[in-house]
């Protein structure tokens, strides 16, 4: 679903007549390392099985990464203007931290929860307890927000800004989503002050859950 985002976004940077320069190649470098981990690195690591998405789900996904590159390509490449003493000034700065926080974060987050499930045989429930998911219970959300908020800064573009925009209107619902589905359950492992969740496995029979906390 995510892979236009690497194809199709070198594919329509190579349109602009700002192509080469220097910080529109960083840029693209940044966006590019983002998107290797997800299209590549990330589903070779996940232990999922039996889970299946709707078709129109990924299709709409798919075409989404394909406008949404033709948009921050085209304003990377062509419409946008950074000189090379845009590498030093506040905003590039401070997005870059922001961006590489966020990446990390997230990278971690996702590392975090697989090693959960790393027994495929194991479907019980586990609560994450390490690490950010101390203090917020869906860390890997909240890092990809601020990554692509870093990416607004950093490109200080409509394009970057229309991007994080997207970003929270995907992954907040979700998060929330899963907040109403764990706070009224009686699990004693969740701290009820987290303001994001995240569900390692659909939603299982009470008896299930209790199992899958006892085991932790």
């Amino acid at each position: 679903m995510e892979s236009p985002a690497l194809w199709a976004m070198v594919l329509f940077y190579s349109m602009g007549e700002q192509k080469l320069g220097r910080v529109p190649l960083i840029l693209l470098r940044l966006h590019q390392v983002h998107y290797f981990n997800r299209v590549l690195i990330y589903p070779m690591r996940m232990k999922v099985r039996g889970k299946g998405m709707p078709i129109i789900v990924a299709a709409c996904a798919f075409a989404f990464n394909i406008l949404n590159s033709y948009v921050q390509a085209r304003w990377l490449s062509n419409y946008g203007s950074y000189p090379d003493s845009w590498l030093t000034s506040p905003k590039f700065i401070l997005g870059a931290t922001l961006f590489g926080l966020g990446f990390l974060g997230n990278f971690w987050s996702d590392s975090y929860l697989f090693s959960l499930r790393a027994d495929e045989d194991d479907r019980s429930y586990k609560i994450p307890k390490a690490g950010l998911f101390k203090f917020i219970t869906c860390p890997n959300y909240f890092s990809e927000m601020v990554e692509w908020l870093g990416w607004a800064i950093m490109t200080w573009s409509p394009a970057g800004l229309a991007f994080f925009i997207y970003t929270i209107a995907n992954l907040a619902p979700r998060a929330v989503h899963s907040f109403s589905f764990l706070s009224p359950l009686p699990f004693r492992a969740f701290e009820s002050e987290r303001f994001f969740c995240y569900s390692i496995y659909p939603p299982f029979p009470s008896q299930d859950i209790d199992t899958g906390l006892r085991t932790l």
